[in-house]
């Protein structure tokens, strides 16, 4: 197996795993808001050091950012 071919492996495992945290903090209402709070906090602080220039992800953060207001709320 080649190296970009890991690449895109390990790229798509992680897309999948922060949409999965971010939809346990959005639906899971089992898990108490302060841990959901901290987890949307993470992914958004997370994106925004890392691709902080890239449109898609401003709009990923800013919605991220939206919903973390309304489970506060």
């Amino acid at each position: 197996m080649d190296y970009q071919t890991k690449y895109f492996q390990y790229s798509g495992l992680s897309a999948k795993m922060v949409g999965y945290f971010a939809a346990k903090a959005l639906y899971d209402t089992s898990i108490p808001l302060r841990a959901r709070k901290e987890i949307l906090e993470f992914i958004i602080n997370v994106h925004k050091d890392i691709a902080n220039d890239s449109i898609l992800v401003q709009g990923w953060i800013e919605e991220w950012e939206k919903n973390l207001k309304e489970i506060s709320a």
